[in-house]
């Protein structure tokens, strides 16, 4: 065995040997008693949701790079005559195949990593609402397949919220690469148009709302907000789905007229969220 082979052999050890003792450390928490440090829970933060599944994802990564890097090596080290024109061309094949993991993994990390920094970027323009009487809660658990961004309640009414964060590619000529047109149907982007999103906020309001006027005992009416961050929203229809940028979401909700809520209920539906919304251990 030359010296190359023994260097591969040991780098292709050290990395299997790291994912053992990750595995076993995870193993060791589940099965110990470990307590928590204080018994109180915390207020579900922005994307709350989005950030365990980055972590759950940080853990599937490292084992798919583990995978990508020591199956090639044990390949090589196993197969009688390598690198004759055969085995190269397996290898290539096995490394083609380990290769797809990592990339599926790393696509779908980013596209959660683009949603948590919309859902934080949104969560402190609405922070700011608590200042003007308002209760706001982010990612409100409303079922195990399913949940809301961000709900505020005001004395203008009770408001689901859902972001959507879209990167931005360059538009075809006569478009603008910024702006989304909403025609109270449909969503069109530069290169696309969705109804999708509109409907999963209308829906997500209406299954909030039942859940809210079962728990309160009277009907509490909820208003679905749709909100792009980064874009510029071109408003050409009439809708019950309130589509915006997260900087016009305030003139939304903030409203002159008189309260439809007083405090008593306020405080009642609130409540009622802060339930689900409080889980957070230490």
């Amino acid at each position: 065995m030359n010296q190359n082979s023994r260097i591969l052999i040991a780098g292709g050890l050290t990395l299997l040997a790291l994912t053992a003792t990750v595995a076993v450390f995870r193993l060791r928490l589940h099965v110990t008693n470990t307590r928590a440090l204080f018994d109180a829970r915390l207020l579900r933060s922005p994307g709350e949701s989005l950030r365990k599944r980055l972590e759950q994802l940080n853990e599937k990564l490292m084992y798919c790079i583990a995978l990508f890097v020591v199956g090639p090596i044990l390949f090589a080290w196993a197969t009688p005559g390598f690198p004759d024109q055969l085995s190269t061309g397996l290898l290539a094949a096995v490394v083609g195949l380990g290769l797809v993991p990592v990339m599926l993994v790393a696509m779908k990390y980013r596209n959660y990593s683009l949603g948590l920094a919309g859902e934080r970027a949104v969560g402190e323009e609405l922070n700011q609402l608590m200042l003007e009487g308002c209760r706001v809660f982010h990612d409100y658990l409303g079922g195990s397949k399913w949940n809301i961004d961000h709900i505020v309640i005001a004395p203008s009414s009770v408001y689901a919220i859902e972001t959507k964060t879209r990167s931005k590619r360059r538009a075809p000529r006569g478009k603008l690469d910024q702006e989304v047109i909403y025609d109270g149907a449909k969503l069109l982007f530069p290169r696309y148009s969705s109804a999708r999103e509109p409907e999963q906020a209308r829906r997500n309001a209406a299954d909030l709302s039942r859940e809210l006027t079962s728990a309160t005992g009277e009907p509490v009416k909820v208003k679905p907000i749709l909100t792009f961050p980064g874009w510029y929203i071109n408003r050409r229809g009439k809708s019950d789905v309130t589509v915006v940028n997260p900087k016009e979401i305030r003139r939304v909700i903030i409203s002159n007229d008189p309260p439809r809520l007083s405090p008593q209920q306020i405080q009642r539906i609130a409540h009622q969220i802060e339930q689900k919304c409080r889980d957070v251990g230490f």
